[in-house]
């Protein structure tokens, strides 16, 4: 329903409307190990253990076969969360250039103890979780097939420098237009 003598100025119309101006690029920041992030996976993983325990645990006092479904549940969840905490622990330089994301590390080729770099170019739509000492990074790629790829990067405080972290964030803020 339109509000009686309601006036739009379209002049200013063009400063929210959808723009076609690229974002400004971002310096490569500095990616290191975090030292905290396989305690935020553990303490993830551990309260979902929990919780199944809790969830369990009236029927396993009655029928012991439970426990032994919580048992392969936890042990396929420590298999996950080992593999979950080899694929996030790495080094490398995160940075925004030319309307796309660049992601270069380092992986360990299988077998030996020897790195090979890796660049990765992320096309496609980001979403940000920017908290005082996590930004978590997901990307879906535009799909080249029926399925587009999906890309998630956690960061904790203590894998950027405090200009770096401080620096993504900002821009991360300021850039990336909110779902909503």
């Amino acid at each position: 329903m339109p509000i009686p003598d309601y006036k739009t100025d379209n002049s200013v119309a063009h400063l929210y409307g959808d723009s076609t101006k690229p974002l400004p690029s971002l310096p490569a920041v500095l990616i290191k190990p975090s030292h905290r992030l396989p305690w935020f996976f553990v303490g993830i993983y551990g309260g979902l253990v929990l919780l199944l325990l809790v969830a369990i645990t009236p029927y396993a006092l009655v029928h012991p076969l439970w426990w032994s479904l919580l048992l392969g549940v936890s042990l396929l969840l420590g298999l996950s969360l080992r593999a979950l905490l080899r694929r996030h622990r790495f080094m490398g330089w995160l940075e925004f250039k030319s309307s796309c994301w660049h992601l270069e590390y380092f992986e360990n080729v299988p077998g030996t103890k020897n790195t090979r770099p890796v660049h990765m170019m992320l096309q496609g739509d980001v979403e940000a979780v920017i908290w005082p000492w996590v930004i978590i990074l997901y990307w879906r790629t535009r799909p080249a097939g029926p399925v587009g790829r999906r890309f998630t990067l956690v960061l904790m405080r203590d894998s950027l420098s405090e200009a770096d972290f401080r620096q993504l964030k900002c821009w991360l803020r300021i850039c990336l237009r909110p779902k909503g």
